[in-house]
């Protein structure tokens, strides 16, 4: 009778995910948790009493998760495509003064960062 439950419960948790992966990729990720938990402790239950089902919930829950979220991924890029390319980022320098006046000399002026006439000659 003992393992007739746990392969029910088995049974009912690729039921969940199976069932949660036809309805988009939200419920594929709440599918692959649940039914990870449900397995892992049907499992850990079946091998090792309370504590075997305790452990083998607490692994099928992060086992679930990752597997349900890499399945809701697959789905994401099959129902919208790839995801966009990240926008350009375009930096601009500052561009050179035009030539100074008759004696004055151009200098870079690190506090106001730009480009300042300086008399040349007193």
């Amino acid at each position: 009778m003992r393992h007739l439950a746990s392969g029910l419960v088995v049974t009912l948790a690729a039921g969940f995910l199976s069932v949660g992966c036809a309805a988009g990729p939200g419920h594929t990720r709440a599918a692959g948790t649940l039914g990870g938990t449900a397995a892992g402790a049907a499992i850990g239950g079946a091998a090792g009493g309370r504590s075997g089902a305790l452990a083998g919930g607490i692994l099928g829950l992060v086992a679930g998760s990752m597997a349900g979220d890499a399945i809701a991924q697959d789905q994401e890029r099959a129902m919208y495509g790839p995801p966009p390319p990240p926008q350009p980022v375009y930096v601009y320098e500052v561009p050179p003064p035009p030539p100074p006046p008759p004696g004055y000399v151009v200098r870079w002026h690190p506090y106001q960062r730009r480009y300042v006439y300086y008399p040349c000659c007193p």
